[in-house]
């Protein structure tokens, strides 16, 4: 199996050190950035190439929100799981459609954040029943059609 490269950006050392360290038996993830705000983040992009960014929202300079929007544009090969405290609908939905592949609470025991990890390298998504609820919330409140299984064909004269 291939060693996936992580990158980390929270504004907390202890919280970055901690999911470093809890992560260090999976000999397959391999962290080759650390950075406490997301315009640290993305200078580093370019010399670490990672492969799957945990970031959180809240930090100094630049936040999670405006970081996504730019790796997603400059570096879409770089899957983002977004890593915070936020159990706001809102920002699931955003983050998603912004260009995040994932979304986890620091709550996340390290066997989760792993299976983020490896989902999104390997399949480019990462959605655990938490972000599923409300994708699929959100989905049913836009749907304006109704599908129509019928298979019957009405002709016309014509």
């Amino acid at each position: 199996m291939n060693v996936i490269k992580v990158a980390i950006a929270d504004d907390h050392k202890i919280f970055r050190k901690g999911v470093i360290l809890s992560l260090r038996p999976f000999t397959n993830i391999k962290f080759v950035q650390e950075a406490e705000n997301g315009q640290d983040l993305i200078d580093g992009l370019s010399k670490s190439e990672p492969d799957v960014i945990l970031m959180d929202l809240r930090m100094p300079q630049k936040d999670g929100i405006e970081t996504t929007k730019q790796i997603a544009k400059q570096y879409p090969a770089m899957h983002i799981v977004i890593l915070t405290m936020f159990e706001d609908e809102r920002f699931v939905s955003h983050l998603m459609e912004i260009g995040a592949n994932g979304y986890l609470l620091k709550s996340a025991d390290p066997s989760e954040i792993r299976r983020a990890i490896m989902d999104v390298a390997e399949k480019g998504y990462y959605l655990n029943n938490f972000v599923n609820r409300i994708l699929l919330k959100k989905s049913h409140s836009k749907q304006k059609t109704v599908p129509n299984l019928s298979s019957e064909i009405t002709l016309n004269e014509r």
